[in-house]
């Protein structure tokens, strides 16, 4: 019988490693040092009989940049590093020092426009290579966030066409939000996160201006009675487990069954793992083997 893997997932507090599925382990709580954070995800794998060789790292929405190229700046994008130069323009990051992946869409039909992620290859590399060094194979890198949303699109949780999302993380100070507004397709078509007060809610609604589409508050229920306070008037809310959501999503992609549809784990952070754009197709053929 196959072992489950492992989520590594950074949140405000730290690291903390978790079994796939859920059932396997309980949460754990890792050193930040990168070596004793290492160490410690192999000692887990084998007192909980958890498979090191298959993990995911879900990175904190505050460690990425999103950024939304229009038609005229994604014509120029033709493979990756075409990508970084591009965000280079628009965002201020060094092309030479980030990773990058545009969001693949959920349909094919396209508008020209193109939606990327990107992250500081130094604040993650040290903790990648840290694991490694250990055969612990880091499969994907993916914005937690982004995660529970494709989850609970999955699950029909939430409404894929025109909507904005909102998710608070109270474990910062102050608590802040994230506002996504998701596209016809379910795609994500921008990404925001800024200060659960008035003043910051007015300035970031002003800024993209999805005053249009409907809002989908999406959370706890403490989490959703502090949305409340801020949202407007006409709003929806679904009361959903998001780190349940990540740890569901991260089991379907390490087993060939979802792809996320951003990946980080490229370029200087897969110096590890030379077969990287074959994997998704060599999961699932070991699956149907």
């Amino acid at each position: 019988m196959r072992k489950p893997g492992i989520l590594i997932i950074e949140r405000n507090d730290g690291w903390m490693l978790s079994g796939l599925p859920p059932s396997a382990s309980q949460a754990v709580s890792l050193p930040a040092e990168p070596v004793d954070m290492a160490q410690t995800t192999i000692e887990c794998a084998k007192e909980s009989a958890l498979d090191p060789g298959q993990l995911v790292l879900a990175v904190a929405s505050e460690t990425v940049l999103f950024a939304a190229l229009d038609s005229h700046a994604s014509a120029s994008v033709r493979n990756n590093q075409s990508l970084r130069f591009a965000l280079e323009s628009v965002l201020p990051v060094d092309a030479e020092s980030i990773v990058a992946d545009a969001m693949r869409p959920r349909s094919k039909r396209s508008t020209g426009d193109l939606a990327a992620v990107c992250m500081d290859v130094s604040q993650i590399k040290s903790i990648v290579d840290a694991l490694e060094r250990l055969n612990c194979r880091v499969h994907f890198i993916v914005p937690s966030a982004i995660l529970a949303i494709e989850q609970a699109l999955s699950d029909n949780l939430i409404p894929a066409p025109s909507v904005t999302l909102w998710m608070l993380n109270q474990a910062s100070a102050p608590p802040t939000v994230e506002m996504l507004v998701l596209a016809s397709d379910g795609s994500c078509s921008n990404w925001r996160i800024f200060s659960l007060d008035q003043k910051s809610f007015e300035q970031n609604l002003a800024h993209f201006n999805p005053s249009e589409l409907p809002v989908l508050l999406c959370g706890s229920q403490d989490e959703l009675l502090a949305m409340a306070s801020v949202a407007p008037i006409n709003t929806n809310s679904v009361e959903i487990d998001r780190f349940g959501l990540i740890r569901k999503r991260s089991k379907a992609i390490l087993s060939g069954q979802a792809t996320p549809c951003v990946d980080l784990r490229r370029d200087d952070l897969a110096s590890h793992d030379p077969l990287r754009r074959d994997r998704t197709a060599i999961a699932r053929l070991t699956l149907a083997v």
